[in-house]
Parts: C-alpha cells; structure tokens; sequence
C-alpha cells in the first residue's frame, strides 16, 4: 500500500505539477483519454484471450502466506511488489491509467493510497484463509485473472472517459 501511495505522490507531485503548469488542460485532458481508450482496448483483448492486461509475466510467490514467516513479511512483500505497479502481472489497464492520470497531474497525491488500500483488503482476507492448497505452492501460474474483475476495470474507464467527455462539453 505504501509503495502505491509514495510512486503516485512522486508522480503527481514532480512529473504532474510539471505538466500541469506548463500543459494546457486540453492537451492533458487528450492524453488520458487516449490512454482510456487504449487501456479499454487492450482489456478487451485481455478478457477475449483469457490472460492477464499489460505488465511483466511474474508474481510474487503466493506460497510465502504459508512459509512460516512473520505475520508481516508476506504482507510487505506482496505490497512493495503490486504497489510499484510496473512490476508484476496486472489484471486491469487502471493501475496504468492512475499512473498516467499522476503523471499529467489530474491524479491528486493521495490517489495512491486508494489504490492500495484496494489490494490490502483482499490480500488480508486471502491470507487468513488456511487453506495452502489453495496457493501457488510450485511458482506456478494461475490459469488466468477473473474475467469479472476485467470487466470491472473496463466499465471504471469507460465511465473515465464518459466523464471527461461530460466535464469537456458540460452537460447537455
């Protein structure tokens, strides 16, 4: 949680009052629309092929809930690790697109907070389940992300997209 908050607080704050200043709002307004759209695209082609958004093809070990260690070592790792956003499997194109929301400054600071207190609910809830078969106790990938969340993170950039439109010409 605290690696999603801190890379999206330096991105909006160096990066993103940078743009800010010096773009105009039409051009930064264009950008994460074409980002929307691209993002939505290639969500759409993730749930056709059944597999996982853009991102690197590697996880941390689900295993490490069940290895004995300290109850907050798991935890830390888990979070660095889909805090920092570029380096592991992602489900959906939003956590790219809150990363180019922070660079053209529209994302305010705390936004990373949000986004990573939306991995440590369920990461809490998963981990105190004792149920090891469940894991990846070989490395192994699973057979691939839950289309439902894919479907979720397509309609949360649509509405992005819907809503700038709206903000752009105002209501009708």
């Amino acid at each position: 949680m605290a690696a999603a908050g801190l890379v999206v607080f330096l991105l909006s704050q160096t990066i993103g009052a940078a743009v800010q200043q010096h773009a105009p709002a039409a051009l930064r307004l264009a950008l994460v629309g074409v980002a929307s759209v691209a993002g939505i695209a290639l969500d759409l082609r993730a749930v056709l092929r059944r597999s996982y958004s853009v991102g690197l093809d590697r996880q941390t070990p689900r295993a490490l809930s069940h290895s004995g260690m300290e109850w907050w070592v798991t935890p830390l790792i888990w979070g660095a690790d889909t805090g920092l956003i570029l380096t592991t499997y992602r489900v959906s194109f939003c956590s790219w697109l809150l990363l180019v929301l922070a660079a053209v400054g529209a994302a305010p600071p705390w936004s990373g907070l949000l986004y990573g207190l939306s991995f440590m609910v369920p990461l809490l809830v998963a981990m105190s389940r004792p149920e090891p078969e469940a894991c990846d106790v070989d490395g192994g990938r699973r057979a691939g992300p839950s289309p439902a969340a894919q479907w979720l993170g397509v309609a949360s950039m649509v509405a992005l997209c819907a809503g700038l439109v709206w903000l752009q010409r105002g209501p009708a």
